[in-house]
């Protein structure tokens, strides 16, 4: 939750070691990796953000997790293109 108040107001870097709290304490919440991914576009960090992603994606398809799976690759597909 205090990840995400950092992303509504601009403070992606303060996100991104919130993000990196959450998943150490839980390391299922597919959410976190896709929005840690997010924040880490945004601050120009492209393939730290790959790199998330991908993370996230091995670890929705490890826990059978279809929906966060499908929007971690897209989200793949999309930091691909930039």
């Amino acid at each position: 939750m205090i990840a995400l108040e950092e992303t509504k107001h601009d403070r992606d870097a303060q996100a991104v070691a919130w993000f990196d709290k959450a998943l150490a304490i839980q390391p299922a919440t597919h959410y976190a990796y896709f929005q840690k991914a997010k924040a880490q576009s945004r601050l120009g960090l492209m393939e730290e953000a790959q790199a998330t992603a991908d993370a996230g994606i091995s670890r929705a398809q490890a826990d059978g997790h279809a929906k966060a799976l499908g929007e971690l690759q897209e989200l793949r597909r999309g930091l691909n293109e930039s």
